[in-house]
């Protein structure tokens, strides 16, 4: 059989013939409850980043100008009709030069944000409120400039170098050999 579409008169959608079929697709949109539009609700809501036409039609194995309607009449459904008593989402199926996809109404902003900052406070370190204080009170200023202030001489070079307190002393190299003499301790120990 060749690679064309097929008319399915049952439910009046076109079919792309089995050849076409990617090797990873063993299904059709008709397998599922609600069809093509509920494919592309569950791909929509899964996906992180919009969706085009074409790479949803090319993973459902539909034609684009299906898509293409599925997407417009969900578009419609989500926006409500006051006259048919059909009430507005509190999000949308938004159309963006990357693809489709869902985002929250803009007008339901107050409610959202409550709901993402809510129960959250933000504690700072001691060493990030001094840091914050002396940007508030000496912007502009760099890095460097803030840890002169705050006393550090090189806090790059304390952080690439943490601070070990050695069990018998300090240690110090000596010699070209690069052996080291362990000094004796504060109670006189090695």
């Amino acid at each position: 059989m060749s690679e064309r579409n097929e008319y399915d008169e049952h439910n009046g959608q076109t079919e792309v013939a089995e050849q076409s079929r990617p090797e990873y697709v063993d299904f059709t949109v008709d397998d599922f409850p609600g069809g093509l539009a509920a494919c592309l609700e569950a791909i929509l809501r899964a996906a992180a980043q919009p969706q085009t036409v074409e790479d949803m039609a090319r993973v459902l194995v539909v034609d684009e100008s299906d898509v293409e309607d599925a997407l417009q009449a969900l578009r419609a459904e989500y926006e409500g009709d006051a006259a048919r008593g059909i009430r507005p989402r509190g999000f949308e199926l938004r159309h963006t030069a990357r693809g489709w996809q869902f985002a929250n109404r803009a007008e339901f902003e107050p409610v959202v944000s409550a709901f993402v900052t809510d129960g959250q406070t933000a504690r700072l370190s001691q060493a990030a409120l001094e840091a914050l204080a002396i940007v508030a009170y000496r912007q502009p200023v760099t890095r460097a400039q803030v840890a002169a202030i705050r006393g550090w001489r090189d806090s790059l070079a304390r952080r690439a170098r943490p601070y070990r307190r050695e069990r018998h002393g300090p240690r110090f190299p000596c010699g070209a050999a690069g052996h080291v003499r362990v000094l004796p301790g504060p109670d006189g120990t090695q």
